[in-house]
C-alpha cells in the first residue's frame, strides 16, 4: 500500500514498504490489523512471519468472526469484496496460530452492531451503497482481537 506507506512517512514514521521476504530484523511485536482476509495462504504467510519475530515476539491479530455466521446478511460492515479473499471464525484463526506455534494469550471479541452502527449503515443505504440493515445488538458478527506469542 504505497499511499499508506508514504502518509505514514510524511508523518514521521519508519516505515518501509517492502515485502515481508525483504525483512531482515526482528521485531519484539508485529501487529495484523484487518489484513487476514486478503492473504490467501495465511498458513505460509505466518511461516514467513515467524522469520521476523524476536523469540518471545507477540502478534498481535484483528479479524471479524465471518466464518462463523451462518449469512453474510448477519455481517453489520460492508465485505468489499472482492478483495476479501477468506473468511475464518475465531476456532480457525486459534488452529492457524496453533498450528505456525504460536500460543494464543488473549482473545477478546467486540460488539460492531450497536445503534451507531446502524445508524451509520441505515446512511449509507440512502446514499446507494449496498449495506444490510440489521436490527442493533442482534447479530453475532464480532471483531476478533487475538494477542499470541511465539513459542
Amino acid at each position: 500500500m504505497k499511499p499508506k506507506a508514504e502518509h505514514a512517512q510524511s508523518m514521521g514514521l519508519d516505515i518501509r514498504n517492502c515485502y515481508l521476504s525483504d525483512v531482515e530484523e526482528r521485531f519484539e511485536y508485529v501487529s495484523l490489523v484487518n489484513v487476514f482476509s486478503h492473504i490467501p495462504d495465511f498458513h505460509h504467510f505466518l511461516q514467513q512471519l515467524k522469520r521476523v519475530l524476536a523469540v518471545n515476539g507477540e502478534l498481535f491479530l484483528e479479524t471479524g468472526n465471518i466464518g462463523d455466521l451462518s449469512s453474510s446478511h448477519l455481517v453489520p460492515t460492508e465485505l468489499d469484496l472482492p478483495d476479501h479473499l477468506v473468511f475464518a471464525g475465531e476456532q480457525n484463526i486459534h488452529q492457524f496460530l496453533d498450528d505456525a506455534g504460536f500460543r494464543v494469550i488473549e482473545v477478546k471479541r467486540i460488539r460492531k452492531d450497536g445503534v451507531i452502527a446502524v445508524a451509520k449503515n441505515v446512511l449509507k443505504k440512502i446514499l446507494g451503497r449496498k449495506v444490510a440493515i440489521t436490527l442493533p445488538y442482534t447479530s453475532d458478527y464480532r471483531t476478533l482481537l487475538f494477542r499470541a506469542r511465539l513459542i
